[in-house]
């Protein structure tokens, strides 16, 4: 039976876009050798899976790829889309990957791999919010949906000043200025 090994030389890369929404993807990043301590370098089936604990467990997440290998046996993958109501990363889970041999079982690699910090991005993605948000000193209110009408709140309150936003977005060129009352307008300067 064929054996590997795997160097995971980054993992996970997250990121919110600038339209608040979350990447539903985490990108893993490799080194796959065999157990001769040689490269990969056939496309071979790599399945990620995420579990919730460092060992046994019921996969919470799973995906199988098809993957081509670079020089040395590097490999990239984007796994997902993964959402919060599939995987709940308010807690602290594990990246399991698991490689088709020959005979086309699939070898389970170990340890798992600890999920570092970047996947508990996905809680903002589910931040929605009747009327008031509250993060340490900073409101919102008048929110409907947090992610697609951040812009569209009436009042802000940061570090106990009120804020009133204009109703309507400035023009090129233009900066946001207080009337030193809490109301803010859109000004030439």
């Amino acid at each position: 039976m064929r054996q590997f090994k795997l160097t995971l030389v980054l993992l996970l890369l997250i990121t919110i876009s600038a339209a608040y929404a979350t990447n539903q993807f985490i990108s893993v990043q490799g080194q796959l050798k065999d157990s001769a301590d040689d490269y990969i370098d056939t496309p071979t089936n790599l399945t990620f899976s995420i579990y919730s604990a460092p060992t046994g467990g019921t996969s919470l997440f799973s995906q199988t790829k098809e993957l081509e290998f670079g020089p040395n046996g590097v490999f990239s993958a984007d796994i997902g889309p993964i959402t919060s109501s599939a995987v709940d990363f308010t807690t602290q889970k594990y990246l399991q990957i698991g490689v088709e041999n020959s005979t086309g079982a699939v070898v389970n690699l170990t340890p798992r791999t600890n999920l570092t910090r970047s996947p508990f991005a996905y809680v903002a993605a589910d931040v929605d919010a009747e009327s008031n948000i509250n993060m340490n000193n900073f409101n919102i209110t008048g929110v409907t949906n947090f992610i697609s009408n951040i812009i569209n709140a009436t009042t802000t309150i940061f570090n106990g000043v009120s804020y009133t936003w204009p109703g309507s977005d400035g023009s090129s060129g233009q900066t946001l200025t207080t009337s030193g009352s809490g109301t803010l307008s859109w000004s030439n300067r």
